[in-house]
């Protein structure tokens, strides 16, 4: 099991919400960082289908950015 369940990290809600925004900047970061990989990669990608999915890809990742960015606001203006 996590290491943050342990000691009673779970009754404590601002250890959680701590965590839990370290994890999505981690996350955000992360996705981030792939699509900016792809992107890097378009130039040496020949085959005009193969361009398009990755294009495509690097789409979903910045709307997937976008989405959990939102959710985050959110939830924090709903404290």
């Amino acid at each position: 099991m996590d290491d943050h369940y342990e000691d009673g990290w779970a009754a404590d809600p601002a250890a959680r919400a701590r965590v839990a925004h370290e994890r999505h900047d981690q996350v955000i970061q992360q996705l981030f960082a792939t699509g900016l990989a792809l992107q890097s990669a378009l130039p040496r990608i020949h085959d005009p289908e193969a361009r398009e999915r990755v294009m495509q890809s690097v789409v979903a990742l910045d709307v997937i950015i976008h989405e959990m960015r939102t959710t985050m606001t959110e939830l924090r203006t709903a404290r």
